[in-house]
């Protein structure tokens, strides 16, 4: 009875019903959680909480991460009395010090003694954190000191809107001093005068904080090495006892700032007002003219009371009137930092060393000092802009609604920075109380992004670079269709995206110390001569790549507190240029410039930009303009991707004087030499390695297997033939080379003789279907009879057509694997040597399948007989490979290769990842379909930001094995189709989850949509395979994150010491050794005259065939369950070998142990030995090394063993 009450409950809840009665009681106010059953219906305030999860957030889980997230970021309530504690403490003490009279800025530094209690001496005085230029003794005027009048808590510590920045990072408490105005007169907006004596006063609090009995370790703070926005920091230092109050991880930031009675115009602010006249002998025009100073009034005007002030009032409005607003922020600042939007990770002043910089201290130029402008831009989002500004506006911006969730404000947010136009649109604030309004065309005339704060004086955006905009935009865009494609969001942010190896495609890191040349006036405008230099790169770099690149910023790493005994400013030395390539224009080998009817205005100037390298060409059309040609050591098509880093080096060369190699290096440049072919003519026997010859050479077998049917050498019709080769899809690690005839060779070279380290040649497979017939015979061993019956008329057809054709029927070695003779026979193939090529060619018929399934099936209905054990398991076997070679090779050939020819890059990377993967011996235990399908899974799943050049995508590859779990769904065939299949395959398939994915547990499954299992192409990856790749792709990814030199090529040198032996092989029977990454041409240019391996021998080319890697293979069939091997087929000189952990401990013995054994020659000594009678014994290592020994007898030249 109870169970059938049970279920009337399931169906009262799943009635269609149920959704209009919950509503009705809803409407009356009802609680609908009363309920008479042991599970009532959920509440009314509960279904209005399921409908937020729903409408609001994606879903609940979603909700539930995000608030966890938000949680996790913010200041725990616990610690908050404790830093007010300290905020209140200052006050008393900072209005409370000594007066210093007016005094000489050269001489100030000595009237810092004042302070001094005599408990503290310095070592070496305070400095005083001045401004470039620095102070000369011509300045008439003089800096003084007296307390400050009033002290602000400003920033995010009021609102309670402060957030946990990466690695640890502090919270920081922004605390403004006003300094009097009778400190200051009309005139110190010139020249820098306010910040000499704010650099003074700076320095005043800094010594009386140094000598006061305060826990303080106290620190100017420099952000973005701007002297202009020096600050105080204070860390609290470790004391012993119950008021240690250092692990609070808060530091207090003091920022002296004008009060809104200075006597300074607030006219003079405006950003075409001209606050700085000054010569000097380093720029080129020594006249004194009046020029605008918009950065330099906007940084006057940032540090006012008015300001600061400002910007906290509007803050606390959004908090107050908008209820999911400090949630919302926290998501908008999770997202920012993951992406180096943000001031990067503060270091404790005392560990704080080279070895603490890492990737993620990198941080997008202008952002490292812009944490309030997120709020202020939320401020805008939901309020709106100032309007009397915008009058001519035709339409005004819409604004988000109060009532959003903390998600429906990032995702607004997001949309609003993904499709602004920071270089036409400006942004002003609502302008509050006295503030000032300035025409919009005079702030666009700046000339850089506009977003001006409440005062009307502030653009906060002044130092801000447009291309970091830029990234951002396409962050923020890439951000929003992540979140429409992607299963799991909340990846969004947790996933750093910080290092530049894999976030751009091109990085470059440039010397500033090494740029020499005369400044323009305009220079002075900025905070210091490496802030102009930057920006000028960028101007330059941008205008010089032009639509080659989609985004182009500087990153730094963040600013370092200092001593405050530290006498000089420690200017940005190195930056980093990340670049975003336009996969369509990027890799073009010409600018074209004005043509020659253009005016001549044009001419001269892209002639004074480019210099020598613009010249006048005539093109096939008939136009004759100035162009750029870009073809320096550009030999193969994957050359190309060097064009951008090319022209940048060119032009840093050409306007800066960038000479020395050092100067500016590209990172990881070299990346291509790792799969570039020896030079033609080096190998000697060989042809050249080129894609496109391989191709021809395919499309002309291709056009013979044709002739056999028109001469009559085919008793069927061929319909079509298939290749499925990575040779013939441009993704082999090395281009195919050919064997070259003697009858190619000069009469001096007749005799030329190929090394056999160099004598491997691999097969293209070809899948070949011939026309249907009656005639196929009904059983799975005839027809593979017939097969190799119709090969054998083909041979004889080839041989017949072609004198210098080698034709024969053969069991290729990799598929002949000590199996039964029905599967050998399954696996014949026609192997044809033509012009050096080789082919391996199958036969496709469809009937084989049917057959196949019905021997491996087991009695399901009445009357039928199955078939013994043993056949079905080989059918089994036969089913399997059928699928691989006959069904999925060729569909997967297809894919790959319209892959290619979309996402140009996809190939090369696929070629490094398999060469990485080969250097580092795991190439024998993975396919390379798994490897391709890997790297076809980074471009898909990241079609709006596709990586332009294969080295990006080999690091993002890298990147995504690193943390990747082992299951993976690929939209590889989908791509194909056009989009309403598309969309139906969606609807039918869905995604990973909704496909037949069995758990690996810690083996690789790879599903496609013809491979709904993801076992065709991952069945030999073991968990200890996928773990090992794992960890060496962790390691890679943690020597990027580091500052350590290296090249590109030492990312694929592979340790050796984690192996319990080493096989040491003879490479005179490595028939791949020249393909290695690190062979020397010294083994193969070596002459043997009496060598008897000549052309005319078939056994001299080896067809697919590489001792080494058959023996490798073979002994990890034969040893299994013992030890595991490995190898690098491309050119390896040596075997690792593991023993299996498992078995190195002893066993009690028993028949069919699985294992050569040896007894244990004292049982008393031996642990865990709960029986004496029983007999231990331990794994036999001397005797299986001596077999391994004998298997590679002439190709094992030695055994090192390394942890025995």
């Amino acid at each position: 009875m109870p169970k059938r009450k049970r279920e009337q409950t399931i169906e009262d809840v799943s009635d269609e019903g149920l959704e209009e009665k919950l509503s009705k009681k809803l409407t009356n106010g009802e609680d609908i959680g009363k309920s008479k059953h042991k599970n009532p219906l959920p509440s009314a305030s509960e279904l209005r909480a399921i409908n937020e999860a729903a409408t609001l957030f994606k879903n609940n889980l979603f909700k539930t991460q995000l608030c966890s997230l938000v949680q996790s970021v913010s200041l725990k309530g616990k610690h908050i009395p404790n830093v007010e504690k300290i905020i209140h403490s200052l006050y008393p003490f900072l209005t409370s010090l000594p007066a210093i009279s007016p005094i000489h800025p050269l001489d100030a530094v000595h009237s810092l003694s004042v302070f001094g209690s005599g408990k503290k001496k310095f070592a070496t005085p305070v400095a005083i954190p001045y401004p470039v230029p620095q102070p000369t003794r011509s300045m008439a005027w003089k800096v003084a000191f007296k307390a400050p009048i009033k002290l602000n808590v400003v920033g995010s510590w009021p609102t309670k809107v402060m957030f946990k920045r990466p690695e640890k990072n502090r919270f920081i408490v922004d605390l403004t001093i006003e300094m009097p105005s009778s400190l200051f007169q009309e005139k110190d907006y010139r020249n820098s005068r306010f910040f000499y004596k704010r650099a003074f006063y700076l320095a005043c609090i800094a010594a009386a904080l140094y000598h006061s009995d305060f826990s303080f370790d106290v620190q100017y703070e420099f952000p973005e090495e701007n002297p202009r926005l020096t600050n105080v920091l204070l860390f609290l230092k470790s004391v012993s006892g119950k008021d240690d109050l250092s692990r609070l991880n808060v530091a207090i930031r003091i920022m002296p700032v004008a009060a809104d009675d200075i006597p300074i115009p607030r006219t003079r602010l405006a950003p075409s007002q001209a606050n700085i006249r000054v010569t000097d002998e380093n720029l080129e025009d020594k006249v004194v003219d009046n020029f605008s100073t918009p950065i330099y009034n906007s940084t006057l005007g940032r540090v006012s009371s008015l300001s600061s002030r400002s910007i906290l009032l509007e803050s606390h409005y959004v908090v107050e009137n908008v209820p999911s607003a400090r949630e919302g922020l926290a998501l908008i600042r999770v997202w920012a930092n993951q992406r180096g939007y943000g001031s990067g990770s503060y270091t404790s002043p005392t560990s704080a060393s080279e070895s603490d910089i890492h990737r993620s201290q990198y941080c997008v130029r202008g952002f490292e000092n812009l944490g309030s402008w997120w709020m202020c831009l939320l401020n805008v989002l939901v309020f709106g802009e100032e309007p009397s500004v915008h009058s001519s506006r035709k339409k005004s911006r819409p604004s988000m609604g109060m009532g959003l969730s903390s998600y429906q404000l990032f995702r607004g947010t997001l949309g609003f920075l993904a499709k602004h136009d920071w270089e036409k649109d400006p942004i002003f604030m609502r302008v509050v109380g006295t503030g000032l309004i300035i025409d919009a065309l005079e702030w666009m005339n700046t000339g850089g992004p506009v977003f001006v704060d409440p005062t009307g004086l502030v653009n906060m955006l002044a130092n801000v670079p447009i291309s970091s905009l830029q990234l951002l935009a396409r962050d923020a865009a890439a951000t929003l269709h992540a979140l429409d494609k992607n299963d799991d969001p909340y990846t969004v942010f947790m996933t750093d995206i910080r290092e530049p190896q894999t976030r751009f495609d091109c990085t470059i890191r440039i010397n500033l110390a090494q740029i020499r040349h005369k400044l323009p006036r305009l220079s002075v405008d900025f905070p210091t001569v490496r802030h102009f230099l930057i920006n000028q790169l960028l101007s330059t770099v941008k205008r010089a790549l032009g639509s080659r690149a989609k985004a182009i910023v500087a990153l730094h790493s963040r600013s370092n507190p200092r001593p405050i005994t530290s006498p000089t400013l420690l200017e940005i030395e190195w930056i980093t240029l990340g670049i975003i390539y336009d996969p369509v224009n990027a890799l073009s080998l010409i600018d074209h410039g004005p043509p020659v009817e253009a005016p001549e205005s044009e001419q001269n100037a892209f002639r004074a930009f480019w210099g020598p390298k613009a010249d006048l060409r005539r093109f096939k059309d008939g136009r004759i303009v100035y162009s750029c040609v870009w073809d320096d050591n550009i030999v193969r098509v994957e050359d190309r991707e060097s064009i951008p880093a090319q022209i940048v080096l060119y032009i840093l060369n050409l306007k800066f004087d960038l000479v020395a190699p050092d100067d500016a290096v590209v990172i990881n440049g070299d990346y291509l030499n790792v799969i570039t072919p020896p030079p033609r003519g080096s190998v000697k026997g060989r042809g050249e390695c080129v894609f496109t010859d391989a191709i021809k050479a395919y499309e002309k077998f291709s056009k013979g297997l044709k002739a056999l049917e028109e001469d009559g050498g085919l008793t069927l019709s061929l319909v079509v033939s298939k290749p499925c080769s990575s040779l013939l899809r441009y993704m082999s690690v090395l281009p195919p080379s050919p064997i070259v005839s003697p009858s190619t060779l000069s009469d001096s070279e007749d005799s030329l003789i190929l090394h056999p380290s160099t004598s491997y040649l691999p097969a293209f497979k070809v899948i070949v279907q011939l026309e249907r017939s009656s005639q196929w015979p009904d059983d799975i061993h005839a027809i593979h009879r017939v097969k190799m019956a119709l090969l054998e008329e083909m041979a004889r057809g080839f041989l017949k057509k072609n004198r210098n054709c080698r034709a024969r029927v053969v069991i290729p070695r990799e598929l002949d694997r000590g199996e039964s003779r029905s599967i050998v026979e399954h696996n014949a193939a026609l192997e044809v040597i033509i012009d050096g090529w080789a082919f391996h060619a199958y036969i496709w018929h469809n009937r084989e399948a049917t057959l196949l399934k019905d021997i491996s099936k087991v009695a399901t209905r009445p009357g039928f007989t199955p078939a013994p054990a043993y056949e079905r398991s080989r059918a089994q076997k036969l089913l399997q490979n059928y699928d691989r070679l006959f069904l999925q090779s060729p569909a997967h050939h297809s894919a790959l290769l319209a892959l290619h020819h979309k996402y140009p890059s996809l190939s090369t990377t696929i070629r490094l990842v398999k060469r990485w993967l080969g250097s580092h011996w795991v190439s024998t235990r993975i396919r390379e379909e798994a490897i391709e399908l890997l790297c076809a899974s980074v471009y898909i799943s990241n079609a709006y930001d596709v990586p332009a050049t294969s080295r990006n995508g080999f690091m993002r590859v890298v990147d995504f094995l690193s943390t990747w779990d082992g299951i993976l769904y690929v939209k590889l065939f989908e791509e194909a189709r056009d989009s309403e299949t598309q969309a139906q395959v969606e609807i039918n398939n869905g995604d990973a989850k909704s496909m037949q994915i069995q758990a690996g547990q810690g083996s690789w499954r790879i599903a496609t949509l013809e491979d709904p299992s993801g076992t065709v192409w991952c069945e030999s990856i073991t968990p200890l395979v996928s773990m090992r790749i794992q960890m060496l792709a962790k390691e890679l990814i943690k020597a990027l994150s580091s500052y350590t030199p290296f090249t590109f090529k030492s990312l694929f040198v592979h340790p050796t010491g984690d192996y319990d032996f080493l096989l040491h092989l003879n490479t005179d029977v490595v028939t791949r050794y020249w393909e290695g990454i690190h062979s020397s041409p010294s083994t193969w240019t070596t002459g043997y005259t009496n060598f008897d391996l000549q052309f005319n021998r078939i056994d001299t080319i080896r067809v697919e065939f590489n001792p080494a890697e058959a023996l490798c293979r073979d002994m990890q069939d034969v040893y299994a369950d013992v030890i595991e091997f490995f190898y690098d087929v491309y050119g390896g000189t040596s075997v690792g070998g593991v023993w299996k952990p498992d078995l190195l401990a002893s066993k009690q013995w028993k028949v069919h142990l699985g294992y050569s054994s040896l007894p244990v020659p004292d049982n008393k000594n031996v642990q865990n030995n709960k029986s004496k009678n029983k007999d231990l014994v331990t794994l036999n290592k001397d005797a299986i090394m001596s077999e391994i020994r004998r298997m590679g007898e002439g190709i094992i030249k030695s055994i090192s063993y390394r942890n025995s």
